[in-house]
């Protein structure tokens, strides 16, 4: 994966010295899909959100445009991690039948249209909460660890 802070588009700049590297692969996408969203007001289709990472110098091993179906498949993760950190945001432990239940009024689903439930959540749960610190810290705010 290529990725460099002297090819970022100006303000996409991390506000913090935390660099580029610290952030995971997957976080890098979550990042350029919810840049995306803000910037054009709606989700990045695969293709998309492909080119917006190659503009940003995010490519595949082999410095080619990241396939769209190999970013789609995260889309889920990024809207439960969205909506998750909407909570995460105002406690260290957000409930995940409040999470569930906001996800169920968004309109977000599993496979096959099956609602999300909250024990469907506890997977992504350290994840999510990684990411949060990541990029709270990546934004000059402090990470807080939830309790257990």
């Amino acid at each position: 994966m290529k990725a460099s802070l002297k090819n970022t588009p100006p303000g996409d700049t991390p506000a913090s010295t935390t660099t580029l590297s610290e952030l995971s692969t997957v976080d890098r996408y979550y990042l350029a899909w919810h840049t995306f969203q803000q910037q054009h007001g709606h989700e990045p289709q695969g293709p998309e959100l492909s080119q917006y990472l190659a503009e940003r110098n995010v490519l595949d091993r082999k410095g080619k445009h990241i396939k769209p179906r190999a970013l789609t498949r995260y889309y889920l993760e990024f809207r439960i991690y969205s909506t998750w950190a909407e909570h995460r945001a105002h406690t260290t432990n957000p409930r995940l039948d409040q999470v569930a239940r906001d996800l169920t009024q968004r309109g977000v689903t599993a496979q096959y249209n099956k609602p999300i439930r909250a024990s469907d959540l506890n997977k992504y749960l350290d994840t999510f909460q990684r990411r949060y610190n990541t990029l709270q810290t990546r934004s000059g705010a402090a990470p807080i660890r939830a309790a257990r």
